[in-house]
């Protein structure tokens, strides 16, 4: 027994040592940190409820009887990837959409929020995606007969014959104790007009919208929490340190991404930097 049990813990940390060390796609590389990212964007919910109570705003009834740390570990988003695939559009072209890219009973819908608040003289601005399941709508019988190249072709015309490869793989969600999963998605990769790299995710179970939102998103870290007041709250200050990163960086956004577990934190590099500096607005 005692065998087996080490043999459970250690071929997953074999099988991320693997991934980390190996040269991933471009293309796995830009699906596993968008995924990623979303995840770090919806899980800093928490941290802009501290900072807005820390300023006089009432703690939700929900939250009330909830520790920090049952607050944070509440609002944790868990995704994995597997089965990732890149294949050239024809291979799935003329396939149906709906038997290719199934719903699942339940979709994870994201509210994508941006905020903005002055202090003392200085405005700070932030993401803030909102998560919560709900119940996947049927599927139209009037579109059952799609093929996965016509939906394309009527989603974004501009692009038509400009698609050069497609990333299929199988996704894992687990949010607020709910997992779904695995599911097939996709995203599709080809070059505009002006020569400029297109990406599009296609996942049905997730909104495509967030997903490429935060592939762009400037400001991915809330800037507030490492250079406002509240980066001395002790609960915040120990998220920063806990999550900050150094692989696979954006310091545009602020962020690094672990692409084996599919987490990313505070850059290590953007910490130290406004840590170094006296903090803006009141103290």
């Amino acid at each position: 027994m005692a065998v087996r049990s080490l043999a459970r813990f250690v071929l997953p940390l074999l099988l991320l040592s693997v991934l980390a060390s190996a040269q991933l796609s471009h293309e796995e590389t830009v699906v596993r940190s968008a995924y990623a990212k979303l995840t770090f964007a919806v899980e800093q919910r928490p941290l802009f409820e501290f900072a807005e109570e820390s300023m006089g705003i009432p703690v939700a009834k929900e939250n009330v009887n909830l520790s920090t740390d049952q607050r944070i570990a509440k609002e944790e988003l868990t995704i994995s990837i597997s089965n990732f695939e890149i294949e050239g559009p024809s291979a799935i072209w003329d396939q149906n959409f709906f038997a290719l890219l199934p719903r699942t009973p339940s979709r994870l819908a994201i509210d994508d929020n941006h905020h903005q608040y002055g202090v003392g003289g200085y405005m700070y601005s932030w993401y803030e995606p909102h998560a919560h399941w709900e119940s996947s709508r049927p599927d139209q019988p009037e579109a059952g007969k799609a093929t996965f190249g016509y939906w394309c072709d009527v989603q974004q015309p501009q692009m038509k014959q400009r698609w050069q490869s497609v990333a299929t793989y199988f996704v894992t969600v687990t949010y607020h104790a709910q997992t779904v999963g695995p599911y097939k998605a996709l995203t599709l990769f080809g070059h505009d007009a002006n020569g400029n790299e297109v990406v599009s995710p296609v996942d049905r179970t997730l909104e495509n919208s967030s997903i490429a939102a935060v592939m762009a998103e400037p400001n991915l870290l809330n800037e507030a929490l490492v250079s406002s007041h509240v980066r001395d709250l002790p609960v915040i200050a120990r998220w920063v340190s806990d999550k900050q990163q150094t692989l696979n960086c954006s310091e545009k956004q602020g962020v690094c991404c672990d692409l084996a577990r599919m987490k990313c934190g505070p850059a290590d590099s953007v910490i130290r930097k406004a840590l170094a500096a006296p903090t803006r607005g009141i103290q």
